[in-house]
């Protein structure tokens, strides 16, 4: 399950470890989904309520 964060909560978290800490830690989450890739479920979605 994906949770949600917001602003609060990014401020509280770059409070606690640092920007850097931050955004490495991200960018290496982001890094091992892309190795993922091709075991995710695509499927197409259609949201008519935009």
């Amino acid at each position: 399950m994906t949770r949600y964060i917001d602003v609060n909560d990014v401020s509280k978290l770059v409070a606690e470890v640092g920007m850097t800490q931050v955004l490495t830690t991200m960018a290496s989450y982001i890094e091992q989904d892309y190795r993922r890739w091709d075991t995710f479920e695509k499927t197409v979605t259609s949201d008519r309520s935009r």
